[in-house]
């Protein structure tokens, strides 16, 4: 029988919003991925930014998911300000797209499988063929994902992955669907890693320009992505995730004067 004792209690776990996030670094979250697996334990990762915080405030199902993941991972500079910003510092950036080459390295040294959902087949085979390349030894299994998914494709879905014994699901299903799918399923599937990773085939694989470095380290991909895709992400961008600094400043305040009356905002 798997354990499936949290690993959150190893790592300080900080409240952005509404939205969790684990003050971790790259290395302690590839540890926490062999550690998982080594001890047959379930670690759902679910990776956040400024977007997936304004999702979690207004999606009830999705906040669920986040609290009752294991790690919530900072996938977003702002996100590392805000929470300097309210006096909860996290431990810096890690990205999703990282840790995917990271999966694909410790399955070329550990010889675990790995399952890639979600993308199309033809992105995923593409991003599948390029980790190989970096790490001949890791064991990657694209599996075919159609879109919609009904419960008959992710029955399916979940009998191959078992059948390849996979250790890692990676699902690039987008938000929220990938992180709902790993909530429901991740156990079924027999595998011990879950992580929802977006668009990560997409960059791996060439078929989207990653943002140049000196944009992601201050904290403007979403300028670079909104620049690839207007039509799809201007909204998202200028006008659902634009409150976020708002509350930001609310919350800050709130701080301020919770440190000046202790009763104030009790049951914040």
């Amino acid at each position: 029988m798997r354990d499936n004792t949290s690993s959150r209690q190893e790592h300080r776990r900080v409240d952005i919003l509404g939205c969790p996030f684990d003050a971790i670094t790259m290395a302690e979250v590839e540890q926490s991925i062999e550690d998982a697996i080594r001890r047959r334990e379930q670690l759902h990762i679910t990776t956040g930014n400024v977007d997936m915080v304004m999702k979690v405030r207004k999606d009830p199902r999705l906040a669920r998911a986040f609290w009752e993941s294991q790690l919530t991972i900072v996938d977003g500079v702002p996100i590392t300000w805000a929470a300097t910003f309210l006096r909860r510092p996290v431990n810096g950036r890690v990205c999703g797209t990282d840790i995917v080459w990271r999966c694909a390295a410790i399955s070329h040294k550990m010889n675990w499988g790995i399952a890639l959902l979600g993308g199309s087949e033809r992105v995923a085979e593409r991003a599948a063929a390029i980790l190989r390349k970096a790490y001949p030894n890791s064991i990657l299994n694209v599996i075919p994902t159609p879109f919609p998914l009904s419960r008959e494709d992710s029955k399916r879905m979940i009998r191959i992955i078992r059948a390849n014994d996979d250790r890692i699901v990676l699902v690039a299903l987008g938000a929220p669907l990938q992180e709902f799918w790993l909530n429901e399923h991740l156990s079924a599937t027999g595998a011990n890693v879950g992580i929802g990773i977006g668009g990560a085939f997409d960059i791996i694989s060439g078929s989207k320009p990653q943002a140049p470095e000196w944009m992601r380290r201050n904290g403007l991909e979403w300028l670079h992505r909104m620049r690839l895709e207007p039509r799809r992400l201007s909204r998202r961008y200028l006008v659902e995730d634009m409150p976020f600094f708002g509350l930001l400043l609310k919350e800050r305040i709130k701080i301020a004067l919770r440190r000046d009356d202790p009763t104030k905002y009790s049951n914040h």
